[in-house]
């Protein structure tokens, strides 16, 4: 507006209605879902490229672990007090065959077959309520790593979702079982004894994946000088013991993996078998199968053997008069019966060692038959 002058103004002119309630509608959106790590440190993030894919863990082998980590609806923190619009389904799928989920109670959870995976291995899927009460139970000797997929499934009050897949990776690094053991063997005197020196499942070697890698052998420094041997079958020697031990090389310990017996031989006459002290210290390896993760166990087996008496092939039983000389004739003393134990002769077994006896133990007769030839 201009005056009279033709200078220019400005006039505002205001109009107020009455107030008026104006509805807005507002659509949910299902928010990403949060994974985040346990308070314990069992769980770390998956970053990849600054994404967060999932989260990891590893345990050792024959070991468990429980699904600590926590996933969280995507507007917690950011939504309004009483905001509780989303709710979150979970669903554990790309189960391996052979893993097991335990609830609270340690119950299997059932799981449902879902197919076949990118290798041709079986796949199974479980539906849970949460994770944090879930643990997760490898195979048994497997350390093979372990990738589930975790589905959260995102749904909004009024209809609105959103389907989030996150890795869950546990790798599982090897952990030698094997224990401290004994075996017991048994033989005769004067034969070479197979002594039982390996343990199997009963004695707790029960993991195929671990591997023997090196072999020691003790026995006590007293027998050793006495004359026991222990010989490696296919050995034209006996093994040589330093200060109560022998270290096996590699050829020896592949013969004996091969299934060579360990010989022993006590002395000659000898069952003597109470103080031989043998035992066997292995060294056990285990190496991860998809890293360069190792386990190593030194482990000892104490080694029993009983040698039983045997009475000598080359002894004979002779008569033998108080000279200790044979005697060849025998007279009665004329009421028709002929004594073999009297004061001037006597029956005996006698060997090269001697009277009654190998050298190291008593052999006695017992019981005399007696044939007449007619």
């Amino acid at each position: 507006v201009s005056n009279a002058q033709g200078v220019s103004s400005t006039v505002t002119q205001e109009f107020e209605t009455n107030p008026k309630t104006l509805p807005i509608a507002l659509k949910g959106v299902a928010d990403v879902p949060v994974i985040s790590a346990d308070l314990g440190g069992i769980w770390q993030p998956i970053i990849d490229n600054g994404v967060d894919t999932g989260i990891e863990t590893t345990i050792d082998e024959d070991s468990s672990v429980a699904l600590s980590f926590q996933l969280k609806s995507g507007e917690e923190g950011k939504a309004l007090p009483d905001d509780n619009s989303e709710t979150l389904t979970t669903l554990v799928t790309n189960i391996p065959k052979g893993v097991t989920l335990l609830d609270t109670n340690d119950n299997a959870i059932n799981l449902v077959y879902a197919g076949i995976g990118a290798n041709g291995e079986a796949q199974y899927q479980a539906k849970v309520d949460g994770l944090s009460d879930i643990k997760l139970v490898p195979p048994l000797g497997s350390t093979d790593d372990i990738t589930l997929t975790v589905t959260v499934i995102v749904t909004e009050d009024d209809g609105d979702s959103l389907t989030v897949n996150k890795d869950v990776v546990v790798h599982i690094e090897p952990k030698i079982d094997a224990v401290d053991y004994t075996l017991d063997s048994r033989g005769t005197e004067d034969q070479s004894v197979v002594v039982n020196w390996r343990p199997g499942t009963d004695q707790g070697y029960t993991d195929n994946n671990e591997t023997i890698t090196a072999i020691t052998f003790n026995m006590a420094t007293d027998a050793i000088s006495a004359g026991y041997t222990l010989t490696i079958s296919g050995e034209s020697s006996p093994l040589t013991f330093s200060n109560g031990s022998v270290v096996l090389t590699a050829p020896q310990v592949t013969a004996l993996l091969n299934g060579a017996n360990l010989l022993l031989r006590a002395p000659e006459n000898v069952d003597r078998d109470e103080n031989i002290n043998l035992s066997v210290r292995l060294t056990v390896v285990q190496t991860d199968t998809d890293s360069s993760a190792t386990d190593t166990a030194v482990i000892t087996g104490t080694l029993d053997v009983r040698i039983i008496a045997a009475v000598e092939g080359d002894g004979k039983v002779e008569l033998l008069n108080s000279s200790n000389q044979p005697v060849s004739t025998v007279d009665g003393d004329g009421s028709g019966s002929i004594s073999l134990a009297s004061a001037d002769h006597r029956l005996a077994f006698v060997t090269p060692e001697g009277i009654n006896t190998d050298g190291s133990s008593a052999e006695i007769i017992t019981q005399v038959v007696i044939s007449f030839v007619a």
